[in-house]
């Protein structure tokens, strides 16, 4: 199946949905559409919808449908590029692998929900745009966020639980951000660049911290990294899990 798809209204921004289960997800910009690509699927019933309403491109396989596990009988392989317009953009998915590479796309919003998944998400350059918000909801899952410096984000809320998740913020940051973490029964590494000034608040009544390399300023349950970028603050809550804190 070919995606070929640009807003059609007159909006500045465009909203991308992606709906999917049990699959591999590749993203990635460079599109010359607001997105573009293929999906290989060899399961009748897992056929994408394709839904586009003035500004809104949502591209969907049937939520109802049961989940089985890719294999080399079972193909459900999503490879699709963003465009270089402003996209607020939202990923839905179950029991996938995704590699999502976002670098130098001009991102306004973005929404990850997934579980019992293996996702990377990375930047490698800065984003355009200014990154209102992000939210990222998991469970049971892996997954690894690189070079969020370079999102230029200003607010994110990462709420997990059951899992074991990376968050590194690789890139100078062009202005003050703000995170907010919760969650319970998940392992959460925090990688600060060298350079970069930090504030961590640990609020979590169960959660082992263990700072395992760099040079930390700690007042009982708050950690600072000192450095000339604009500030990042950090409020974690999770119960019954471990925080390890990075300075590199």
């Amino acid at each position: 199946m070919n995606v070929e798809e640009s807003p059609s209204g007159n909006s500045t921004v465009t909203q991308i949905t992606i709906q999917m289960n049990a699959g591999s997800l590749n993203l990635k910009g460079g599109g010359a559409k607001a997105v573009e690509g293929t999906i290989q699927y060899n399961i009748p019933e897992w056929e994408p919808q394709l839904i586009h309403t003035d500004n809104k491109i949502t591209i969907q396989q049937k939520p109802e449908l049961p989940l089985q596990i890719p294999s080399a009988a079972i193909i459900n392989k999503w490879d699709l590029a963003l465009g270089k317009s402003p996209i607020e953009l939202s990923v839905h998915a179950n029991a996938y692998k995704g590699e999502i590479n976002l670098s130098g796309v001009p991102l306004r919003k973005l929404e990850f929900k997934d579980s019992a998944s293996d996702n990377e998400l990375i930047f490698e350059e800065y984003n355009p745009e200014t990154l209102e918000l992000i939210t990222y909801t998991t469970s049971a899952s892996t997954a690894t966020l690189r070079g969020l410096g370079f999102a230029n984000f200003t607010q994110m809320n990462f709420d997990a639980s059951a899992g074991s998740y990376t968050l590194d913020f690789a890139g100078k940051l062009q202005q003050p951000a703000s995170v907010t973490i919760v969650g319970g029964g998940c392992n959460i590494k925090l990688i600060i660049p060298k350079g970069t000034a930090s504030i961590i608040e640990n609020n979590g009544t169960t959660t082992t911290v263990d700072v395992t390399r760099g040079s930390w300023n700690i007042d009982q349950n708050v950690y600072k990294t000192e450095g000339e970028s604009p500030l990042l603050t950090i409020k974690v809550e999770i119960g019954a899990g471990r925080l390890e804190l990075i300075q590199q």
